[in-house]
C-alpha cells in the first residue's frame, strides 16, 4: 500500500490562506477571501429526503469542480471533480478525485459520465450526482478555473514537476520524461492533457493530483511575502464558492487545521475499469469496492479502509 501525502491541508484558496497567515499576512488573507466571488446557493432546491444525512459533527465535505474556461463552451462540463473531506476530529483530511470519464447516474437524465452533470444542471445537478453516489453529503461546493492555474503557478515562478516517462502526443503537447520547473502554459497543457496518456482519464487525474501537490508544497516552503500575497490574490481569482461558505468558517477551519499535522492524502475513486458505451470512452466505476471506501470516507474511518484494501490503483503516480 502506498498513500500520498503532503505538507499543506487544502486544494482551494484555503491552502493560500495557511501559507499566508505562517508569514504573518493574516489579515491580508481575510480581506482577500472576503472578495471571492460567490455562487448561487447549491443546496436550496434539493429536497431534504433526497440528500444523505449529515455526516459526523464539525467534519466537513467540499465538492470542487474543475472547469476549464478557455476550452469548454456554455453549458460547460467540469474538467475535474474532486471530494475533500476533513475529519470531524481535524486530524485527517482526503482528497478524492472522480475521473471525469465516470459513467454515473446523474438524477432526471440517467447514466452518462459524470462531468456531464454540471453541463445539465450546474452545482446544484453535481452535488444530486455526487451525493446519490456516494452516500456522502456534501457541505460546501467550489468551482476551480483550470486556466486559473496558469496565472497561480506563474505567481509563484513556476512549479517543479517530475514526468515519469516520455509521453508523445501528436495533437497536443508532448513531454520528455524528468524533473524541470514548469511556467503557468506548461503546467496548464500538462494537466489538460489525457489522449497521449496510456490509462488516458485516470492518468489525467493523477497528473491534477500530482501538480496540486507540488503547488502546495511550494506555498509551504515560499516565504516571499509578496510572492505568497500574488499567489492569494491570483487564486482569489480562480476559485468561487457558495455563499454559506463564509469567509468566517474559512478562518475557524485555519485553527482546526493545525492538528492535521500538514498531511492531506490524495486518492482516485476504486475503479473497474474502461470501457465503451456506444461509441463513447468510459470508465467503470467498482461496484463492489465503492460502497464500503464511501461509507469509510463519509464515517471518517478511510484509514481503516486503506490499512485493508489494496490501495495502488487508487495512490498510483501519474504516467
Amino acid at each position: 500500500m502506498r498513500v500520498s501525502r503532503i505538507v499543506v491541508l487544502s486544494l482551494s484558496v484555503l491552502v493560500l490562506v495557511v501559507a499566508v497567515a505562517g508569514v504573518s499576512l493574516h489579515l491580508v488573507a481575510r480581506s482577500r477571501l472576503s472578495a471571492m466571488r460567490t455562487l448561487p446557493d447549491p443546496f436550496g432546491s434539493i429536497a431534504a429526503t433526497e440528500r444523505p444525512p449529515a455526516s459526523p459533527a464539525r467534519s466537513l465535505t467540499l465538492l470542487l469542480a474543475g472547469i476549464d474556461s478557455e476550452r469548454d463552451t456554455s453549458p460547460a462540463r467540469s474538467d475535474a471533480l474532486m471530494l475533500v473531506r476533513i475529519t470531524a476530529d481535524r486530524r485527517h483530511a482526503y482528497v478524492v478525485s472522480l475521473p471525469r470519464d465516470s459513467w454515473v447516474n446523474i438524477p432526471g437524465h440517467g447514466m452518462d459520465k459524470v462531468n456531464a452533470a454540471y453541463a445539465y444542471g450546474g452545482q446544484t445537478l453535481a452535488v444530486r450526482t455526487v451525493e446519490r453516489l456516494t452516500k456522502v453529503r456534501v457541505d460546501h461546493v467550489a468551482v476551480v478555473d483550470m486556466a486559473g492555474f496558469r496565472e497561480l503557478t506563474d505567481a509563484l515562478g513556476g512549479v517543479v514537476l517530475t514526468v515519469p516517462e516520455d509521453v508523445t502526443d501528436p495533437h497536443f503537447v508532448s513531454f520528455a520524461a524528468g524533473t524541470r520547473r514548469f511556467d503557468g502554459a506548461a503546467a496548464l497543457a500538462y494537466v489538460r492533457e489525457r489522449q497521449g496518456l496510456p490509462r488516458g482519464d485516470l492518468d489525467r487525474v493523477r497528473r491534477q493530483q500530482e501538480f496540486l501537490k507540488a503547488v502546495l508544497q511550494q506555498l509551504a516552503q515560499e516565504n516571499d511575502p509578496l510572492r505568497l500575497a500574488a499567489a492569494l490574490d491570483a487564486a482569489t481569482r480562480t476559485v468561487a464558492v457558495d455563499k454559506g461558505f463564509g469567509t468566517g468558517e474559512m478562518v475557524r477551519l485555519l485553527l482546526d487545521f493545525r492538528k492535521l499535522r500538514g498531511e492531506v492524502t490524495f486518492l482516485t475513486v476504486p475503479v473497474a475499469g474502461v470501457g465503451m458505451v456506444g461509441e463513447a470512452s468510459v470508465i467503470f466505476l467498482d461496484a463492489k469496492l465503492g460502497p464500503a471506501f464511501w461509507k469509510a470516507i463519509g464515517t471518517d474511518r478511510l484509514d481503516d479502509y486503506l490499512s485493508t484494501h489494496d490501495t495502488e490503483l487508487l495512490t498510483a503516480p501519474p504516467r
